[in-house]
C-alpha cells in the first residue's frame, strides 16, 4: 500500500518508473515541488509543450532573415513571440528539473538523453 507521499510514475514508451522524492531544491513535504510533480506530468502539460514547439517552428520559419537587425513590424513581432517562447522553455525546464530532480537519483531530470538535449537547447535560447 502506497502511503500519502507516494507521487506519479513516470511513463516513458512502454516502461514505467516511479518518481523518487529526494530533490536539493524541494523536500518531500514542500506543497510547492507536489504541486508541481502533479501538474508536470498531466497529459495537458505536455500537449501544450508539443503546441508551443510547433508554434516556435513556425515563427521561426516566418522571420526574415535579410532584416537582421528587426527593422520590420513583422520581425519585432516575430522577436516578441520568440521572447515568449524561450520564457516559457524555461519554465518548462525548471518545472521538470524541481519535479525530478537535477542529477541525483536513478530517474532525475539529467538521466534521460532527451532531456539533456532540451536543456541544451533552452540554454542556448
Amino acid at each position: 500500500m502506497e502511503n500519502m507521499y507516494s507521487f506519479p510514475k513516470l511513463h516513458y514508451g512502454s516502461s514505467t518508473k516511479k518518481v523518487r522524492s529526494d530533490t536539493i531544491v524541494c523536500g518531500l513535504l514542500n506543497g510547492c515541488k507536489t504541486l508541481n510533480i502533479y501538474s508536470f506530468f498531466y497529459r495537458w502539460f505536455q500537449h501544450l509543450i508539443s503546441f508551443l514547439i510547433i508554434i516556435n517552428t513556425i515563427n521561426l520559419s516566418l522571420y526574415d532573415y535579410s532584416d537582421r537587425n528587426s527593422l520590420t513590424l513583422r520581425n519585432k513581432i516575430i522577436d516578441k513571440i520568440d521572447d515568449f517562447l524561450t520564457s516559457m522553455f524555461i519554465l518548462e525546464a525548471i518545472a521538470k528539473i524541481l519535479a525530478m530532480g537535477f542529477v541525483i537519483h536513478k530517474y532525475s531530470y539529467l538521466r534521460y538523453g532527451w532531456n539533456i538535449v532540451d536543456l541544451i537547447i533552452v540554454a542556448a535560447g
